[in-house]
C-alpha cells in the first residue's frame, strides 16, 4: 500500500467517524425532545439499539 492510499483511507476512515458522531449528537437531541426511537432512525440511520444506548448514556 502506498502512502497516498493509506492516508485516503484514513481520511475516510475520519469522515465516517465524524459522520456517525454528528448523527448521534442529533439522535440525543432528539431524543431529549422526547420523539420516538422509529423516528429518530429514520431521521440519523442509526439502529434502534445505539439509540437506546444514547438514551441510557443520557439520562444519568
Amino acid at each position: 500500500m502506498t502512502l497516498q492510499m493509506a492516508l485516503l483511507e484514513e481520511r475516510m476512515e475520519g469522515e465516517k467517524r465524524g459522520r456517525i458522531k454528528g448523527a448521534e449528537s442529533v439522535a440525543i437531541k432528539l431524543i431529549r425532545m422526547g420523539l420516538n426511537f422509529s423516528d429518530i432512525q429514520k431521521a440519523t440511520g442509526l439502529p434502534i439499539h445505539r439509540l437506546e444506548e444514547l438514551a441510557n448514556d443520557n439520562s444519568k
